[in-house]
C-alpha cells in the first residue's frame, strides 16, 4: 500500500500550507511595520526641517507660543488683516499647511488674506520648524484648538467669522478643528476623505491607523 503522506496531493497540500503560513507571517510583519512607521510617514518633518527655516517671524508677523504638557514650545504666526483694529474687527483664517511644509512656506497665502482685510493665524505642528515635541492627530488638534482660543480673544478679530483653511494634511487638522470649536466656514485644498480610507492602498486593515484625520 502506498504511504498517503507521500502522495502528490498530500505533498501539494503540505507545500501550500507552508506558503500560506509564510505569507501570513509576512503580512503580519507588514502591518506591524506600518503601525509603528505610520507617524513618520504621515509627518515627514525631517524633510521641511532640512530645508531650513528663519529664526524670527518675518516683518509684520507676531510670534505666538503655547507650552505643551511635556514642556515643549509650539509656535504660531499671526498677521493682522489690513485695516483691522479693535474699532474695526474683521474675519480671520486659521491656515493649516501640508505635512511636508512649515508655516514659513505659507507667507504668500497669509499676505493674500491680510491684503483683503482678513487676519491670518499660521499654527505650526509639533516637531516642525522651531516647535518641539512629537506630532500626532491628538497633539496637533489640542494645539490648534488652543491657538484658536487665543485668536478668538484678539480685539481685531470677529470671533463669529473665524474660518478653518487646510491644505493636504492640514485639511484633516482643519476638519478636526471644526468639531472642537465653532468656525464660520471650512476650506479644504487637496485633502483626503480620511487617512483611514487611504489604508487600502497599503493593503492594511483600517483599524491599525493611529491618526485617522477624518474629513468625511
Amino acid at each position: 500500500m502506498p504511504d498517503p503522506s507521500k502522495t502528490p496531493a498530500r505533498r501539494w497540500t503540505v507545500r501550500l500550507s507552508r506558503y500560506a503560513t509564510i505569507l501570513a507571517c509576512l503580512y503580519v510583519f507588514w502591518c506591524t511595520l506600518l503601525f509603528f512607521a505610520q507617524t513618520s510617514m504621515l509627518f515627514p518633518r525631517s524633510l521641511p526641517n532640512s530645508l531650513g527655516f528663519v529664526k524670527q517671524p518675518p516683518e509684520g508677523f507676531e510670534s505666538w507660543t503655547i507650552t505643551t504638557a511635556d514642556g515643549d514650545s509650539v509656535e504660531a504666526w499671526f498677521l493682522p488683516g489690513e485695516g483691522r483694529s479693535a474699532e474695526h474687527p474683521g474675519p480671520a483664517v486659521i491656515y493649516l499647511h501640508g505635512n511636508a511644509e512649515l508655516i514659513d512656506h505659507s507667507q504668500d497665502t497669509a499676505h493674500w488674506y491680510a491684503a483683503h482685510g482678513i487676519s491670518v493665524l499660521l499654527p505650526e505642528y509639533r516637531g516642525y520648524g522651531r516647535s518641539g515635541g512629537m506630532p500626532s492627530q491628538t497633539a496637533i488638534a489640542h494645539d490648534v484648538a488652543a491657538f484658536y482660543d487665543q485668536l478668538a480673544s484678539r480685539p481685531e478679530v470677529d470671533r463669529t467669522r473665524i474660518i478653518a483653511h487646510g491644505r493636504s494634511l492640514g485639511g484633516g487638522v482643519a476638519a478636526q478643528l471644526t468639531k472642537d470649536r465653532a468656525t464660520a466656514a471650512l476650506i479644504l485644498n487637496c485633502t483626503f476623505t480620511s487617512v483611514t480610507a487611504m489604508s487600502s492602498r497599503y493593503l492594511v486593515p483600517p483599524f491599525i491607523v493611529r491618526h485617522p484625520f477624518r474629513t468625511d
